[in-house]
């Protein structure tokens, strides 16, 4: 008697309903690698709160799952609601704008002092890739890269102090 696999399906209409279908081991064996890895990544993100009894729910698609969160995504422009409560203090508008303000600053000192940290942090959000995957499709030596960055670190935590 063989090992019975099987997959989750999130409903069409319901994307809180899920349904195990049955598959073969070699399909089990190739999604099931990486639906792990794209839940594994959101919960290091903070941007997963699974809880372990229902990982069997987990198919990868984090953007309709109800145990999704805002994680470490957290931006000026994105309100976060989680069970109904709203984390976002709007309250202090010149903070806010005063941070905006700050932050374009630092992300264009970055432009200037190191134009491919800024690469490589977009296709490590834009495709879903590690650093290390991103570095080698821009034929960048990853140590290299790793010192520069921490010579700029440095240089903008001296410049824009308690703010970096």
């Amino acid at each position: 008697m063989s090992k019975q696999f099987y997959l989750p399906m999130r409903d069409a209409n319901d994307p809180h309903k899920v349904t195990l279908i049955p598959v073969s081991e070699e399909v089990y064996a190739n999604i099931t690698p990486e639906t792990n890895r794209i839940r594994s990544r959101r919960q290091y993100h903070g941007q997963c709160c699974c809880p372990k009894q229902y990982l069997w729910k987990c198919d990868g698609d984090c953007d309709v799952c109800e145990y999704r969160a805002a994680g470490d995504n957290l931006s000026l422009d994105y309100e976060t609601e989680m069970h109904g409560d709203t984390f976002a203090d709007t309250s202090d508008t010149e903070e806010i704008a005063t941070d905006q303000i700050l932050m374009r600053q630092l992300l264009e000192r970055l432009k200037e002092l190191m134009p491919e940290a800024i690469t490589v942090g977009q296709m490590c959000l834009d495709e879903d890739l590690s650093e290390r995957k991103c570095l080698e499709q821009l034929n960048l030596k990853r140590s290299t890269y790793r010192s520069q960055l921490e010579k700029v670190r440095k240089l903008l935590e001296s410049e824009f102090g308690k703010f970096f």
